[in-house]
């Protein structure tokens, strides 16, 4: 069974710079085929036209297991053929024969390309090259590697124990007694090896010591030779003994079995490369992101907390993955349908589906043209666009940008926008997009839409009706059971149906099915009484308003100055305190200021407040930090128009512009 990420790797991951440095394990992982040294020998020695030197290499394999022993056998093997004539038939065997199947793991292997790590081997095949799409360098080549490493390019797999590649005439594999000898002594090794040294260095597929002496011989080397302390790390499996390692080495257990290497592996190189690429400013929300929120109050409905398991669907997850799959280098697509439908959290359960084919990401409501023309494509990659009504403008640069990027390069993007209104009519938000691209744009624009018939002109976007009953049915028992109640499918069709009735003009829309049950739960598992989705969402808002009153010490004065941070940060994405705006500088100050009397300064006095605001808005990151409350954007909606007062509104909505309920 794989293990999951600890804390120390998780530190590393998010922050050094790394070299990965790979065994025969990932041979074996990439190809389906058993790799290691005691095979790649015994495949040797079948290749010895002395039979009777053959039958005694063979008894020794079985009786001497040392590193040693298996150097000095394969010196024996690497000899022998070589005199017979045979050693280039067994290494293209051995080493050339196999090819890359695991897909799967080759994309995730791809993603080392975003963070530019460095990727080194010991194996003499290229199987790695394959893979990723890199070409090769070996210890003979120190002016190379030492560009690669200090620009941080990244465009080659190192051998550090050479390459076999009959095509290209490479031979400098590091295998006997006499070859370990002088690579141990030559001055180009010896450098390259330094310099990797300065790097946080993770070993990976190394296997038993006997499966492969190259990583053994390696980590000897630095021990020996290179006498430093920066922390390296070392994986293997659960049962397998723990080798002689030097002090700063680090043992991982990945898992229980061989196969449990490529999982673990993914976890590792896309919880780095999501790291990575969070700091990019054109990625928003990604599926690898650990929410600010505790998720609780009106932040456990915003899709991304997933309190409650992903129901129904299936139809518009079929849609979305032949969307994905389909080859073409760029398209474009939108899922339209009312508020508090689904449409977020359908887009965020799909990118979690196409994890291992697409690096996927919302993109960021705040991002700048700078930020686009910045962005570098770097493998097949899925955009999801929130909001694109009253952001016409900026969204048709950033699409603009992007298509032009992705069409230059071999990889693919698919960009899905989000949206209410189905309609492409004058004054929609997809007529006032092509509104702002160029004729040339616009047409560029409409060669890549996904399912449309741009003769007449007609454009079938995926919109979300009501969910199927049988999904309404589990979402209801969902909900139930993460209240505490027990599963009661004859309760759950009750409700669905009492729900139907009560609330028509709603239909079955995800968000304010499980705001009603909720309600209903509260209620002491009794009918409410609401007459429609206004009071509803009042009820819900109200609600939380006791959570901000508490968070504020019940102090209704520093509650509202509060609820003005709040509400500005909901419909700006974001409010950062060091550039509060001077109309909310009084509030932010009364908020501070409620804590003065009761609460020593310094830390102590930050702390109170960052707790208290995080407590009401679910993500301050510190005193000087930045408001982002994790609430559906319908809630956002009806929370302005509950609380703001009219001669705010012309301030607040140069944010952003909202759309009717």
């Amino acid at each position: 069974m794989k293990n999951q990420l600890n804390t120390q790797l998780k530190n590393v991951l998010s922050s050094e710079k790394i070299v990965y440095v790979f065994g025969s394990g990932i041979s074996s992982a990439l190809s389906g085929c058993h790799s290691s040294w005691c095979q790649w020998i015994a495949d040797g020695i079948e290749h010895i036209s002395d039979k009777t030197l053959a039958a005694k290499l063979k008894d020794r394999m079985k009786s001497e297991f040392s590193a040693e022993s298996l150097i000095s056998i394969v010196g024996c093997v690497i000899d022998a053929t070589k005199k017979d004539g045979t050693y280039a038939s067994w290494m293209e065997a051995s080493v050339e024969s196999m090819t890359v199947t695991n897909s799967s793991l080759a994309q995730t292997l791809s993603l080392t390309r975003i963070t530019r790590d460095i990727i080194a081997t010991t194996n003499y095949d290229s199987l790695l090259e394959a893979a990723v799409g890199l070409c090769s360098l070996t210890y003979e080549q120190p002016d190379a590697a030492f560009r690669m490493i200090d620009k941080g390019n990244a465009n080659c797999v190192l051998h550090l124990h050479g390459l076999y590649n009959s095509i290209t005439g490479v031979d400098n594999i590091i295998a006997s007694q006499k070859q370990y000898d002088a690579i141990y002594n030559d001055e180009a090794a010896q450098f390259i090896q330094q310099l990797l040294g300065t790097r946080t260095l993770i070993f990976i597929g190394c296997g038993q010591t006997t499966d492969d002496v190259n990583i053994s011989r390696f980590i000897k080397f630095a021990g020996e030779k290179l006498c430093l302390d920066v922390p390296y790390f070392y994986m293997k499996r659960t049962s397998e003994a723990v080798p002689v390692l030097p002090s700063n080495f680090t043992v991982v257990n990945y898992g229980t079995e061989y196969d449990d290497l490529p999982d673990f592996l993914h976890d590792m190189i896309t919880y780095r490369a999501a790291e990575f690429m969070d700091r990019n400013p054109i990625v928003g929300r990604t599926i690898y992101d650990v929410s600010g929120a505790d998720g609780y109050g009106l932040a456990e409905y915003h899709f991304a907390q997933e309190t409650i398991p992903f129901c129904g669907r299936v139809e518009e997850l079929s849609k979305l993955k032949i969307f994905a799959e389909t080859d073409a280098s760029v398209l474009w697509w939108a899922i339209t349908g009312q508020g508090g439908s689904g449409k977020s959290r359908l887009a965020y359960e799909f990118i979690h589906r196409i994890e291992k084919e697409y690096y996927s990401f919302f993109l960021r409501p705040t991002v700048t043209d700078a930020d686009v023309e910045a962005f570098i494509p770097f493998t097949d990659t899925f955009i999801v666009i929130d909001y694109v009504k009253g952001n016409e403008q900026r969204i048709a640069t950033v699409i603009k940008v992007l298509v032009d990027k992705y069409k230059q390069t071999p990889y693919k993007l698919r960009l899905l926008m989000l949206e209410r209104s189905n309609e492409t009519t004058t004054g929609t938000w997809f007529r006032d997009l092509l509104g702002n691209m160029s004729v040339y744009d616009r047409t560029q624009f409409e060669k890549c839409e996904y399912l449309a018939d741009n003769i007449i002109k007609k454009h079938r976007f995926l919109y979300l009706d009501d969910l199927e009953e049988d999904a309404v049915d589990e979402l209801i028992g969902n909900v139930c059971l993460q209240k505490g109640l027990p599963q009661d499918k004859g309760r759950d069709t009750r409700l669905r149906k009492a729900y139907s009735e009560k609330f028509e003009q709603l239909k079955y829309r995800p968000l304010f099915l499980q705001i009603y049950i909720e309600a209903w739960i509260d209620n002491g598992c009794r009918q409410v009484s609401y007459g429609g989705f206004e009071s509803l969402l009042e009820a819900t808002i109200q609600k939380e308003q006791e959570r901000w009153l508490n968070a504020t010490n019940n102090d209704a004065s520093v509650c509202e100055a509060l609820l003005s941070l709040i509400i500005r940060a909901s419909i700006t994405d974001g409010l950062r305190m060091a550039e509060l705006p001077e109309i909310y500088q009084a509030a932010w100050n009364c908020v501070k200021a409620s804590f003065s009397t009761d609460t020593l300064p310094g830390i102590q006095r930050k702390r109170k407040i960052s707790a208290s605001v995080m407590d009401a808005a679910s993500t301050l990151e510190n005193i000087d930090g930045f408001i982002n409350p994790q609430y559906p954007d319908i809630i956002k909606e009806y929370m302005f128009l509950y609380y703001t007062d009219e001669e705010r509104i012309a301030d607040d909505t140069r944010g952003r512009c909202y759309c009717a309920l």
